[in-house]
């Protein structure tokens, strides 16, 4: 126990500041001589991918509780979801980072479910180095399910505790469904995380309880055939209690419509610090933000070459969303800022807008939030800067508007207050 511990301590304190931490830093892992080889007697799962190894696999994993289990290079077929739940201090980890590949071809289960039954306790797993490859096409029927799921919704019905989880190094090539699932379980831990493309969202967080992750990159979300709506390289849902924070993370869109690289739901006290967004196809945002007290620290969007209907920041719900810092680059044929209806206080501070701005389009584009602030924001290249459109009580200061054509709309605009830097 007391290892685990002083795990929690080094990863928990640096992400709190916004620094990011890497797993393989730290190593909660039995002694070595209590590894089971998944492939060696009296399992001898097979690592050609020619023969379901998912049975044999199942029963090392049952026996593993205090140990080690290892995964010899090579490619693991399955044909049923991979299972763990009722035992705790559990290593499972790849012989090399990447090496082992667990491969299947199915969006009706999750590829590996991490989870408790009633009156079970699931705690103290890592997976480390492990990679999954699911050639499946999205069915969005099944939406929701994982190459990784952890929590008990990967099996419902089931109530049993699920906490402190550590993936670190796992890679997703490609999946029907999420890369990640994180559901009613508390005390997760993602790092080094790479999700290549999936069907549906990169990372999806809902029901659980302090989750946090660093070092993370998804690319093409939801390109696997998906037209989930509101789909989402890493979306956050409904969080019970507690925090998420997540650092140093990459989402590059793809070109698939309508995605978003962050949508934030129904979640207080999340927060996000140096997430970098790179858009490629139309109507894509940045960072959709829906949920209170929403903080993201630092960030950068990349809107490309200018796509119809795109924007880096859309809030359009929540009260005191925080984007403090960062940039925004590309070009934009609508206005990378928005702030909509729903949207309560939302604050916005020393963040850069870069960008070229195709047409009649406004740096900052308002309809209906309340008490809106902004402070130190610099529009260095538009035609226009700031519609205020239907807002009301907004307070604009130390802006830098470069504007050429028209600084400022505010005919509809109730109880504003602008200053502009000297």
């Amino acid at each position: 126990m007391r290892i685990f511990i002083l795990l929690l301590l080094r990863i928990i304190l640096p992400l709190l500041v916004g620094a990011s931490v890497s797993l393989t830093q730290v190593s909660p892992v039995p002694a070595p001589n209590l590894a089971i080889d998944v492939t060696g007697p009296p399992y001898n799962a097979d690592k050609t991918g020619a023969i379901n190894a998912a049975g044999p696999i199942n029963s090392a994993i049952s026996a593993a509780s205090d140990r080690e289990v290892l995964f010899r290079c090579g490619t693991y077929t399955i044909t049923s979801p991979l299972m763990l739940h009722n035992i705790s201090n559990v290593r499972l980890h790849a012989e090399a980072p990447g090496c082992a590949t667990i491969s299947y071809n199915s969006v009706a289960f999750s590829g590996f479910q991490i989870y408790a039954n009633r009156g079970e306790t699931t705690q103290f797993i890592e997976i480390d180095g492990l990679r999954f490859d699911n050639a499946a096409r999205s069915d969005i029927r099944v939406a929701g399910r994982g190459s990784l799921y952890i929590g008990n919704n990967a099996k419902p019905g089931t109530s049993g505790i699920v906490s402190d989880v550590f993936v670190t190094r796992m890679s997703v090539a490609r999946t029907g469904t999420c890369g990640i699932v994180v559901a009613d379980a508390s005390n997760v831990f993602l790092d080094a995380i790479r999700v290549e493309q999936s069907g549906e969202h990169g990372i999806y967080i809902s029901g659980a309880q302090r989750v946090y992750g660093s070092n993370i990159e998804i690319d093409n979300p939801c390109g696997q055939g998906g037209t989930i709506a509101g789909c989402a390289g890493l979306k956050i849902g409904t969080v019970l209690s507690g925090v998420v924070n997540v650092s140093n993370i990459t989402v590059r869109a793809g070109s698939s419509p309508h995605v978003h690289a962050f949508l934030l739901q129904n979640a207080a006290h999340m927060t996000v610090v140096e997430p970098r967004v790179v858009l490629g196809g139309p109507s894509q945002i940045g960072f959709r933000i829906q949920s209170n007290h929403a903080f993201i620290n630092r960030p950068s969007v990349d809107g490309g070459i200018g796509y119809a209907g795109a924007s880096a920041f859309f809030i359009d719900g929540g009260t005191d969303a925080v984007v403090n810092g960062g940039v925004i680059t590309g070009a934009w044929r609508s206005s990378p800022v928005q702030l909509r209806t729903g949207a309560n206080s939302p604050h916005i501070h020393g963040l850069t807008v870069e960008s070229i701005l195709i047409g009649p389009t406004y740096a900052v584009l308002m309809t209906g939030p309340i008490s809106p602030f902004l402070d130190d924001v610099r529009i260095m290249h538009a035609e226009y800067g700031v519609n205020l459109g239907t807002s009301e009580g907004t307070e604009l200061t130390n802006l830098v508007n470069n504007a050429t054509r028209l600084k400022y709309k505010t005919t509809n605009a109730r109880g504003y207050h602008i200053t502009e830097e000297r």
